[in-house]
């Protein structure tokens, strides 16, 4: 019977697309002979333009669907030239080897492509296919449904004698149908349409739909105003996407917030390095100008006290040179370790708005709110100063000194585990460009602004185990989100580990007490200009100093005559050896030996290493030439004492 169909008659691996089995009526529709066709895939010998709709049929098939589809093909035959052909698919059982195959029927109908048939009788055919599918098949004249097959009942819940007479734009969601009567103009005009639209169902709920819908024509072979529609259930296909697009928006936004984070390092590893590296040259300018002042100060002579002030100047600006790398510093994270403490955000929120308000201005009003379960924020309170006034300051200067309300929020997130502290103004607000810049240092969108402010926010919420992000948007305002530890307040609060062994400490004074000091400096600095002014302020004072390089000529130095030595004086950052290595060479050779060490760094990690060492004191530079006066002369005291 297979072999005497008189259509024909092909079987086809499901996933393969091999044909596996075709009568003599498929094989001579196709131009070929059985044993030509076994084995070929059925994308080969189907015309190009065929090939994504009749894949997408056959894979709804493989996904389990309905299990039977309907399309109107061409194959291609030998030569090139297509035969159309009414194809109807039904899925099969697997085979012995459990790969899915299904069955294909297919009528030729070039030649009843070439003649103009009735309107009723393509209306019969395609009745005929629709009655014995499960997709929806609907036929359109003058854009009212004409008919439409029975399986409409089970995809939307409305009998088909309810649908008839009326039109589909009238159960499309109001989102959809500029883009359905948008298609519909192009079907009109005979073009072929796929759309997907939400499609109302009995139930109330919304399904998305796709449908392909095809222009018929009339005598002339122009359209006539009527259409045929398939249409099938895109649900899940449609949910699958836009999990995907979220999936992918996050992973967008998550890399978008790695780039912004290693931006962020990069700058501060940067800053943290040119920090330093000015922290030196004022180092200079300070100690030579600081110098120069207490020279001049013993003469009365008008050029000099005019010198003197020019100086002075020269002093002052140097200070306000090292308070911008300190801010630098802080927000490199090279700053000293904070030290948490429970803020008991309650009490201390309202103090600090009383004490910020006057630097508001009047016009701003100050809406606070504090959630009943926030107990304390774990956090060293200079920081929280730093992190709140900023913050606040910023938010009220956004209203660009136009009446305004600043609201600071504060509430419990992860369970009880953080604070979120957020500050809202709804002033001029940021294009996006800028928000995502505004932690970077001297970024700033304020006409005399410095652009450290946030910077520095930004360093010390990280330094306190904590979060910070922006939100900004032109013209409606801007919120700012810090995240920091939560705490109960007393006892419960976590503490820091801060307690150290004083075994070293111990050493060192046994060391001190049994050894015998000379009272010479051992200075050792690899930038000539501080070595130089160092060297000359500490002999200005009566103090004898050796001034060398670096490490290696220090050892060799205090080797030739250690017991003429009482104190080294040493830079932390030298090509060769650091500070500490110096130090601990040098004590190798005298036991005990007073340390100073000067630093452009004053990060936590710096410090631990001279804790390691037990140095005596830590000098920031820049420093004046009487704060080295003081501690030098301190330890060498400190030393003839003991």
């Amino acid at each position: 019977m297979f072999e005497r169909a008189p259509i024909g008659i092909t079987v086809i691996e499901t996933a393969s697309r091999l044909i596996v089995d075709a009568n003599n009526r498929f094989a001579e529709i196709v131009g070929r002979s059985v044993a030509e066709v076994i084995g070929l895939d059925w994308a080969d010998i189907t015309h190009a333009d065929d090939v994504a709709t009749n894949f997408t049929e056959t894979a709804q098939l493989l996904a389990g669907g309905s299990g039977e589809f309907t399309l109107t093909k061409r194959y291609l035959l030998p030569g090139g030239a297509p035969v159309w052909v009414d194809m109807w698919v039904v899925a099969l059982d697997t085979d012995l080897a459990g790969r899915r195959r299904h069955l294909c029927m297919i009528e030729d109908i070039t030649e009843r492509r070439r003649e103009v048939l009735e309107l009723a009788e393509s209306e019969r055919r395609y009745r005929l296919l629709a009655d014995n599918v499960g997709d929806v098949v609907l036929l359109f004249r003058d854009g009212l449904i004409a008919w439409v097959s029975p399986s409409v009942t089970q995809l939307l819940g409305y009998l088909p004698e309810h649908l008839i007479g009326n039109r589909t734009i009238d159960w499309i969601h109001p989102d959809d149908q500029a883009v359905v009567l948008a298609n519909r103009e192009l079907l009109m005009l005979g073009t072929q349409i796929w759309v997907r639209a939400r499609h109302l169902r009995t139930d109330g709920s919304w399904l998305w739909i796709e449908y392909n819908s095809r222009p018929l024509t009339g005598d002339n072979g122009a359209p006539d105003g009527s259409a045929v529609s398939t249409m099938w259930n895109v649900q899940a296909e449609v949910e699958a996407l836009e999990r995907l697009q979220h999936a992918e928006s996050l992973r967008l936004a998550a890399e978008a917030r790695s780039q912004r984070q290693a931006r962020l390092e990069s700058l501060g590893a940067l800053a943290g390095g040119v920090a330093h590296d000015f922290n030196n040259l004022l180092a200079g300018i300070l100690a030579n100008a600081g110098t120069a002042v207490a020279e001049l100060a013993a003469l009365d002579a008008a050029p000099a006290v005019f010198a003197r002030g020019l100086l002075e100047q020269i002093v002052t600006s140097t200070e306000r040179g090292a308070s911008l790398t300190r801010r630098l510093l802080d927000y490199a994270g090279d700053r000293p370790a904070p030290i948490p403490q429970a803020i008991p955000l309650g009490a201390t929120l309202g103090r600090d708005l009383e004490v910020i308000a006057p630097a508001l201005g009047a016009a701003i009003r100050l809406d606070l709110h504090v959630d009943s379960d926030v107990a304390a924020v774990w956090c060293d309170p200079a920081d929280w100063h730093q992190i709140f006034s900023n913050l606040v300051i910023n938010a009220a200067e956004a209203f660009d000194g136009n009446p305004g309300t600043v609201q600071v929020r504060a509430s419990l997130i992860g369970a009880g585990a953080s604070v979120l502290f957020e500050v809202i103004d709804h002033g001029r607000g940021m294009v996006t460009a800028d928000a995502a810049r505004v932690f970077e240092p001297f970024f700033t969108t304020k006409i005399f602004g410095h652009g450290l402010g946030l910077a520095v926010v930004f360093g010390v919420v990280q330094a306190n185990g904590g979060t910070i992000e922006l939100q900004s948007q032109f013209g409606e305002g801007t919120t700012v989100r810090v995240v920091l530890p939560a705490c109960e307040l007393a006892s419960e609060a976590p503490q820091p580990t801060t307690e150290r062994s004083s075994e070293p400490a111990a050493r060192q004074h046994s060391a001190r007490a049994t050894a015998t000091f000379g009272d010479t400096i051992i200075l050792v600095d690899d930038n000539d200009d501080l070595r130089e002014v160092c060297e000359l302020i500490l002999e200005r004072h009566g103090l004898k100093v050796v001034a060398v390089s670096g490490g290696a000529e220090a050892i060799q130095v205090v080797q030739r005559a250690p017991h003429e030595f009482g104190l080294a004086l040493v830079d932390m950052s030298m090509p060769e050896m650091n500070g500490t290595d110096v130090v601990r060479a040098l004590r190798q050779i005298i036991p005990g030996l007073p340390s100073v060490v000067m630093t452009g760094y004053s990060s936590t990690d710096v410090k631990h290493q001279l804790r390691e060492v037990e140095v005596d004191a830590l000098m920031e530079k820049p420093f004046r030439p009487d704060d080295l006066i003081r501690i030098v002369s301190e330890l060498l005291g400190r030393v003839s004492d003991e």
